[in-house]
């Protein structure tokens, strides 16, 4: 008797259900900010001035006391160094090895920036100065007479540009355009060329501009003798337009950025002193601080590291903007939940062969 052994192929068809699961990302916390007060300097009676920090210092304009003075950040508010103008000290500016004190009667005085004496360089003829910049490798000044440029290599003084009679009483840099606040408008310029600065637009208000400071493409300017500052857009400089106004008293402005965790804050001081979120509206700051002063502000520095100067008549007090770290979870906090689907189920069908033995004799 013969035996057959066959083998049929047989298709079986195996259908699963799959769940697709879509879990929107959550966007991180920005981290608590505080904000608290360090301490105070008093060198006396100034009447007004202007400070800036950079290397770990307070560079003073100790206005009606005539000199420049040097506070450590890093030593209890000490002064470090100091040196002697023969006018009022208005305003300052540091850039590389030099300080710049911008007098009432003494144009700009140029000193070498060497703690604790600094030392005389020259000065540069600029008329009563309001306010000094630095940037792009020059130093600008507002002056009675409108936008000074001064080459920081050899101090000597590269370009002006007149605003007619109206001078200069503050002065922000963005990239090669200069907006220089005035008495009676906000100027700008095309600085391209130092020596031969360019008019671009004119932006009018009545009683003018003080002081100004730029984050992205907003400046913030305060009003004189006015009780707000504007928010301008300065994307197209000469097309400026202003998106808000918000009130309070204004002397002097600053921004803070945290580059870690990539956050700006306005801070505005006048008869207190207010911090403003600016990161996701800063087309309208909005208010995340009031802390109050003892005196009206005539000037305010700032440092990306959070530190705070802000000078009165007779004093600076120091306040500190702190970006904390969120804390991590604890031990005894629950797991959080699994995401749950949030599309419909998937049929997944997938076929297969299997092989069947039939055997006869």
């Amino acid at each position: 008797m013969r035996q057959f052994l066959a083998i049929v192929l047989i298709t079986v068809a195996i259908t699963a259900t799959v769940f697709v699961v879509t879990q929107t990302p959550v966007a991180a916390e920005p981290p608590p900010i505080t904000l608290t007060y360090e301490g105070n300097y008093s060198p006396g009676y100034m009447g007004e001035g202007d400070v800036i920090l950079a290397n770990g210092q307070a560079y003073l304009a100790a206005g009606n006391l005539n000199q420049l003075q040097i506070i450590s950040l890093l030593e209890t508010l000490t002064k470090t160094g100091s040196a002697a103008s023969s006018s009022t000290a208005k305003s300052i500016g540091v850039y590389g090895d030099y300080i710049y004190l911008g007098t009432q009667s003494n144009g700009v005085q140029v000193f070498n920036n060497t703690p604790p004496n600094p030392t005389w360089v020259r000065d540069l003829a600029t008329g009563i100065v309001f306010d000094i910049a630095t940037s792009n490798d020059l130093v600008f000044v507002a002056s009675e007479y409108g936008l000074v440029i001064i080459d920081p290599i050899t101090n000597i003084i590269t370009g002006t540009y007149s605003t007619g009679g109206f001078g200069g009483t503050g002065i922000t840099i963005s990239g090669t355009v200069a907006f220089l606040s005035t008495y009676n408008a906000l100027v700008t310029i095309d600085v391209d060329d130092p020596q031969s600065p360019i008019f671009i637009s004119s932006f009018p208000y009545v009683n003018g501009y003080a002081k100004s400071v730029r984050f992205g493409n907003y400046l913030y300017a305060g009003r004189r003798l006015t009780s707000y500052f504007h928010t301008l857009d300065i994307a197209d400089p000469a097309n400026i337009t202003k998106p808000s106004s918000t009130a309070g008293y204004v002397s002097d402005l600053g921004v803070i950025y945290n580059s870690y965790h990539d956050l700006a804050y306005l801070v505005v001081a006048g008869t207190n002193l207010r911090v403003f979120d600016i990161n996701s509206t800063p087309e309208d700051p909005e208010l995340v601080f009031t802390m109050p002063l003892s005196g009206t502000a005539t000037a305010l520095g700032v440092d990306d590291n959070g530190n705070i100067a802000v000078v009165e008549a007779s004093q600076v007090q120091f306040f500190a903007l702190h970006f904390d770290e969120p804390p991590p979870p604890t031990p005894t906090e629950e797991p959080p939940p699994p995401p749950t689907p949030t599309e419909e189920p998937v049929l997944i069908t997938h076929t297969i062969s299997l092989p069947l033995i039939i055997r006869s004799n």
